[in-house]
């Protein structure tokens, strides 16, 4: 099991280890856990195996997990991909394409990180300079933004290193208008809605915070964590 001191956030509003887990559904573990309902993802000692193909998990749309970026919000994982997924575009988080977390551009071994987030007028779209993800090792993954200003930049993290805009991060999609809601919008695992984007590899310990972490709060999350995967 994972640190237990990393699970008392009362900001922490959706925390899914997946590992040691067999079954087709299963509760996420913060108070109150919310249903998911896997399909066709393998379970793992340590973690779930998606196949780049058809497997997704889907957690649906509690109002818990809604609008996690109004005011600030946190998404955080572990992931080792086997490559950059179906399409060259594996989902980590996908909230409907209302906004997602996942790895593109594979080459030489090592595939980029991008954020988005949906806007009225204009979607916002944020991917990091390099290929700062190994194909086939354990990578901790997060992204922290606030959805209320479109001048507002995400910090993507790897393995606790922060990626910012002008420092290792491109804005390749300016957001123009205000943010769409996601409340009606289901957050898959490891795909898209259309079953397009899969993931290919292992993930474990998704969180979402509905609170900005700081950096040091992300490294510390990496730190507790790293020991069960490097």
């Amino acid at each position: 099991m994972l640190d237990r001191r990393l699970a008392v956030d009362p900001n922490l509003v959706f925390n899914a280890p997946l590992r040691q887990l067999d079954g087709a559904t299963f509760m996420s573990r913060e108070q109150n856990g919310i249903s998911c309902a896997n399909n066709l993802a393998l379970w793992r000692l340590n973690s779930l195996l998606w196949d780049g193909a058809n497997s997704k998990i889907d957690c649906g749309h509690d109002v818990r997990i809604a609008n996690i970026f109004d005011g600030g919000g946190t998404i955080s994982a572990w992931i080792n991909p086997k490559s950059d997924g179906e399409g060259n575009y594996g989902r980590i988080f996908d909230k409907q394409t209302r906004w997602l977390l996942n790895i593109r551009d594979e080459d030489s071994g090592a595939v980029k990180s991008r954020f988005f987030q949906a806007f009225n007028a204009n979607d916002g779209g944020w991917t990091t300079n390099n290929r700062v993800i190994s194909i086939g090792a354990w990578t901790h993954v997060a992204a922290i933004y606030d959805a209320g200003n479109v001048t507002n930049n995400p910090t993507i993290y790897i393995n606790g290193i922060a990626y910012t805009v002008g420092d290792g991060l491109t804005e390749d999609e300016t957001p123009i208008g205000t943010r769409i809601s996601d409340t009606a919008n289901t957050l898959y695992i490891g795909n898209s809605d259309a079953l397009n984007r899969t993931f290919d590899g292992n993930m474990t310990d998704m969180r979402l915070y509905n609170r900005i972490l700081s950096g040091i709060e992300i490294l510390r999350i990496y730190n507790r964590t790293k020991r069960f995967f490097c």
